[in-house]
């Protein structure tokens, strides 16, 4: 029969075990540690291409050419893309004055006389919103004077206008000395809808980026271009 172990033996039992558990804790602290600094360094020198399972020169990556399969290198790649178009209806300051584009002469600020409704609704609903539209005059002698350049004013019967920049024409001053106002918001307690605002289906990919933010020349994340805005082109890069 095997003598029982005495405290001294059991004290250096669990001595052992315990220096094995810490030694395979800093071998493994150290892995994860050099494993971290690996994966930095082979990021700052290539890209890695997720579908083919193979990794290229950094320099390859966003220059105009596929070299991944699937093109995967390029598809998220900022470009010095300026676009042709605006948008043509904002609202301004904060006190959310209506203006509309016009081809030729630039953003001009909405007259309130002859005002309707219907020109309300139809605002909103182009901006994408349709409940609780709101309307209110703002008096033309307190906005700021880039505000007052040019104006323009809206035919008293929409018609079949489908937009607000259909509904308006030109005209030098606001007779009744009042600019149109809108608050174009949902109110109270209201699922979340999905809102798109005169578009095509579309990938992130595809959307021009306004912010974008990059760590050495790659893209990490950012803030696509909003129609509603009306300023497609230009961004803002910030880089590590």
């Amino acid at each position: 029969m095997a003598a029982p172990k005495t405290a001294t033996e059991k004290a250096a039992k669990r001595k052992r075990i315990l220096i094995t558990v810490l030694a395979v804790l800093v071998v493994l602290a150290i892995l994860v540690v050099a494993g971290y600094f690996v994966k930095k360094l082979i990021d700052s020198k290539y890209f890695f291409c997720v579908r083919s399972f193979k990794f290229i020169p950094l320099d390859k990556a966003c220059d105009g050419k596929a070299d991944c399969s699937g093109g995967e290198d390029e598809s998220t790649c900022v470009s010095s893309l300026t676009a042709n178009t605006t948008f043509p209806v904002r609202l301004v300051s904060s006190s959310q004055v209506l203006q509309v584009y016009r081809p030729g002469s630039g953003w001009r600020t909405v007259c309130a006389e002859d005002w309707s409704p219907q020109h309300t609704e139809t605002t909103c609903r182009q901006l994408g919103y349709s409940v609780n539209p709101g309307m209110s005059k703002v008096e033309v002698g307190t906005l700021p004077s880039d505000f007052r350049a040019s104006f323009c004013g809206v035919r008293s019967d929409p018609g079949a206008a489908s937009t607000i920049e259909q509904a308006v024409f030109d005209r030098q001053s606001c007779s009744s000395g009042a600019a149109v106002s809108l608050t174009c918001s949902n109110c109270g307690d209201q699922a979340a809808e999905d809102r798109i605002v005169g578009g095509t289906g579309t990938t992130i990919e595809e959307w021009p980026w306004q912010v974008s933010l990059q760590q050495n020349g790659q893209h990490t994340c950012g803030v696509p271009g909003d129609p509603a805005l009306g300023r497609h082109g230009s961004a803002l890069l910030l880089r590590k």
